[in-house]
């Protein structure tokens, strides 16, 4: 949900459809990512859904809904604002963290995310309550 308007020059979201179906394809969000996923989208045929192509700009307040599993991201933001958003994300009761963390960006999400949470252990924090068992 973004807090602020996203302006064409800032960068909307887009979407690899039917990337979801495929589960987890093997890298976190690194400096390499975005080359590595180009090329799962590419070789598998996903076709790119742009928000922007769709709708416009997506307005502060205004909110997109996918599954974990799909591929997304946004280009680079070449205007001098943050694109701020909330990010809110769901997961079963019971599951587990990673045990390996993989990278220092999911490692950073990590600590701030999951506060007092042993990697591999519960996905239980304060930050993350169960809303509904």
């Amino acid at each position: 949900m973004p807090l602020v308007d996203i302006t064409h020059e800032m960068g909307s979201l887009n979407f690899a459809s039917g990337s979801q179906h495929e589960g987890y394809l093997g890298e976190g969000i690194s400096e390499d990512s975005q080359a590595f996923y180009d090329e799962v989208i590419a070789g598998r045929g996903f076709p790119v859904e742009s928000h922007a192509q769709r709708n416009g700009v997506l307005r502060a307040g205004d909110a997109t809904f996918h599954n974990g599993w799909t591929l997304h991201s946004a280009p680079t933001n070449n205007s001098q604002f943050a694109r701020q958003v909330m990010t809110i994300v769901y997961f079963a009761d019971g599951v587990n963290t990673f045990a390996d963390m993989g990278n220092g960006s999911r490692e950073a999400d990590f600590r701030a995310y999951m506060p007092g949470v042993v990697p591999g252990e519960l996905a239980a924090s304060p930050l993350n309550p169960v809303l509904y068992p």
